[in-house]
């Protein structure tokens, strides 16, 4: 992936994680090679995942499986 932000996604500000990452704890949504995913950086440096159950629609956490490349906050909730 190139360090230019993407500019197909509804956001108006991507973060190159290389030069800024979240403050740990912080959902943030990311972009990496598995596409977006709202994720947060824990203490020990790993993303902590969030996806949905395909069957139910419910959100449910995992480990991340690769690093993001952008991240952007989210926007406040409704």
């Amino acid at each position: 992936m190139s360090d230019t932000p993407r500019t197909d996604a509804p956001c108006l500000t991507w973060f190159v994680t290389r030069i800024t990452l979240p403050p740990v704890g912080k959902w943030v949504l990311t972009h990496g090679s598995y596409g977006y995913v709202v994720a947060c950086r824990e203490r020990d440096g790993k993303w902590r995942a969030q996806y949905v159950d395909y069957e139910t629609g419910e959100p449910w956490l995992q480990g991340g499986d690769g690093e993001p490349d952008y991240w952007m906050p989210l926007p406040p909730p409704p």
